[in-house]
């Protein structure tokens, strides 16, 4: 197994203590992996929440303009509001996309260039939406 290895003729095993708890070697590239796992999906979705804020904060001028207009500016601002969230929700997918799917290309090719691929799509569609 790999967690023993020959030394002289004799044979060790690696223990190591985690939280008050003795784990071997592939137990504890286990649990690191999958604090991993959860650590990179949870700065993903923070990322892409903060590139859709960060887009709705660019975009909001834009909807106070519309609100200026007599009468109906409010309904006209709350069009426009809504707009924006859409064109700025398929930006920021893309976005996201691309930022993780570069990062893939590097380490996962087969799986990071469909994707990015596909946040290009998006992307495009985002900018064609917004026209």
């Amino acid at each position: 197994s790999p967690l023993k290895k020959s030394i002289f003729a004799g044979t060790y095993t690696i223990n190591w203590l985690m939280d008050d708890q003795t784990l071997g070697l592939e137990e504890l590239i286990e649990k690191k992996h999958s604090e991993n796992n959860t650590t990179v999906l949870l700065f993903r979705v923070l990322g892409s929440i903060l590139v859709f804020v960060s887009l709705m904060l660019c975009t909001y001028p834009l909807q106070e303009i519309a609100e200026s207009v007599p009468c109906i500016g409010e309904c006209v601002s709350d069009i426009v509001g809504s707009i924006l969230c859409c064109v700025n929700c398929l930006l920021a997918t893309g976005i996201s996309l691309f930022t993780i799917s570069v990062s893939w290309v590097a380490a996962r090719p087969l799986y990071g260039i469909p994707a990015l691929l596909l946040s290009l799509v998006i992307i495009a569609a985002g900018i064609a939406a917004g026209k």
